[in-house]
């Protein structure tokens, strides 16, 4: 015990911790310096050396220069205090007990679905846009993303899929442009995106005019590509594979007309226009019936009817950009005879060895005894050439366009029955077919494919003034299909078909003398 006891009492001797303080807790040296009981000088139970009390009011723990005292209502963070910019965050910045004062706000709307499309009953007002939230509130159904404006009209499901309030239609029509007297001719073109584009000429002010619908299914404001004169009475476009928009249109004055070419890139800008033929001493009627397309290079080649001379031409630029001109008619005899001219509704074709073809109307075929729709072929080299070889009677309206497996095929109208023929080049010979002859049809016929080599010919029936279209299916017959018959609308129709085989058609309207536009498959 005694040991125990010692050993103690030297313990508390040598720590201090009973002959320092006396039992009242004070200082025997007289400092009147109190005990803490965990070694703290400050007696504040945090077990620190403080010299002094800090204020947590006084202390600027987030380092933005202010204090709980100086007007910080959030010292946690250091982009809150009284100097800091309110921004659109709902968060009050600048202390002044107000949340995003001073900022626009706008009205958005939920898209739970992720289509872009937003639910018209599910709205914010805020003053920046939020992942989640979109501009628009068009969706019908925002619980499926395959049912908005512009989705693809299934028939058949009892589904409004595109929110239009019409069921299962095959078709939509909308008008594009009602300002003036537009859309005869137009032009339509779709790019990889889905994105339309349409050229159409101005009667009432002689404009080429372009729009562009986008993947919303709104059109955008009308830009003018040319003004000068009379621009755009005979139009043709095409849509490379880098997206640029190629365009070909004649320019008329008071005594001369000639061809023009210019293009839109991907980032809306246009080219200034290049003559391509015609506007030298003398030449006075070139371009009429004017058709375009490009080759593996996107560079372009032309098919168009030279007045002056009387025959069609193809102009072709070669891949140093040197535009080489070839009379695609041989018909020299009647050339001697004068017994007129021939090259009347060119249509050019481009095929991936990049060989321009060219169908055409020789009102004086066969020595100025009969007339035929005629076609020509040509190589960069000039040595394959197939000259004016005959596809058919009498024809007008004709479209020429190259399927996917390079071979050229034609629509047309017959000139006499009025019917609507189309064909293809195959082993040498033209392969004809009449797809309708239930009365007028056919004029305007404009030929396009869908990826599966399957034709698409959009037409104008000028015994019912409507717009059809004949769909070919390779495992079935054709399909004749009414588009619109809403007045006497469908002259000067031009199509094209996109990646999902949805067909694209511009036409006229020649009841509101206006441009419409048809989507569906």
């Amino acid at each position: 015990m005694t040991t125990k006891t010692l050993s103690l009492v030297a313990a508390l001797t040598v720590f201090g911790c009973s002959s320092k303080f006396d039992e009242d807790g004070t200082n025997p040296d007289g400092s009147g310096q109190m005990a803490d009981d965990e070694n703290d000088r400050l007696d504040d139970d945090d077990n620190d050396d403080d010299d002094e009390d800090e204020d947590p009011v006084m202390t600027d723990d987030d380092g933005d220069g202010f204090t709980l005292e100086d007007g910080d209502c959030d010292d946690e963070d250091d982009e809150v205090h009284p100097d800091a910019d309110e921004i659109c965050d709902g968060i009050d910045n600048n202390c002044n007990d107000r949340i995003d004062e001073m900022m626009t706000f706008e009205t958005y709307w939920v898209d739970a679905d992720g289509d872009s499309y937003g639910d018209p009953a599910n709205e914010v007002e805020w003053c920046a846009k939020q992942e989640g939230y979109v501009e628009n509130n068009t969706d019908c159904d925002d619980s499926d993303p395959y049912i908005h404006p512009g989705a693809e009209e299934i028939i058949g499901d009892e589904i409004d899929n595109d929110c239009d309030d019409n069921l299962d239609e095959r078709f939509d029509t909308d008008p594009i442009s009602e300002d003036g007297d537009v859309g005869s001719p137009s032009s339509v073109q779709v790019d990889d995106f889905g994105q339309v584009h349409v050229v159409f000429y101005d009667d009432f002010s002689g404009d080429l005019l372009y729009k562009m619908r986008g993947l919303d299914g709104a059109w955008t404001e009308t830009e003018t590509v040319a003004s000068d004169e009379i621009s755009g009475e005979y139009i043709d476009t095409v849509i490379d594979t880098a997206g640029v928009l190629h365009v070909a249109y004649t320019e008329k004055d008071a005594y001369t007309r000639g061809l023009l070419y210019t293009q839109r890139s991907l980032a809306g800008s246009w080219l200034d226009p290049m003559v391509v033929d015609g506007f030298e001493p003398g030449e006075i009627d070139i371009g009429q019936y004017v058709s375009i397309d490009v080759d593996s290079w996107n560079l372009p080649s032309f098919g168009y009817f030279d007045a002056d001379l009387g025959e069609p031409v193809v102009a072709d630029s070669t891949i140093l950009g040197v535009a080489i001109y070839i009379s695609a008619d041989n018909n020299y005899m009647g050339d001697l005879l004068g017994i007129g001219y021939t090259g009347l509704y060119t249509s050019l074709a481009v095929d991936s060895d990049n060989n321009d073809h060219i169908a055409f109307y020789d009102p004086y075929a066969e020595f100025g005894t009969d007339q035929e729709i005629q076609y020509s072929s040509f190589n960069l080299d000039l040595d394959e050439i197939h000259y004016s070889e005959r596809i058919d009677d009498a024809g007008q309206y004709i479209s020429m366009a190259m399927r996917n497996d390079d071979v050229p095929c034609v629509a047309y109208q017959v000139s006499e029955t009025l019917d609507l023929k189309y064909g293809c080049f195959i082993d040498g010979s033209w392969a004809l077919e009449t797809l309708d002859s239930s009365g007028a049809v056919g004029a305007y016929a404009s030929l396009a494919f869908n990826s599966e080599g399957e034709a698409f010919i959009a037409y104008y029936d000028q015994t019912h003034t409507r717009l059809m279209m004949a769909r070919e299916y390779k495992d079935a017959d054709w399909e004749i299909i009414e588009i619109d018959n809403d007045g006497n609308v469908g002259q000067a129709a031009s199509i094209a078909v996109d990646i999902r085989d949805v067909a694209h058609i511009s036409y006229y309207d020649a009841s509101a003398r206006s441009l419409k536009y048809a989507t569906g498959r």
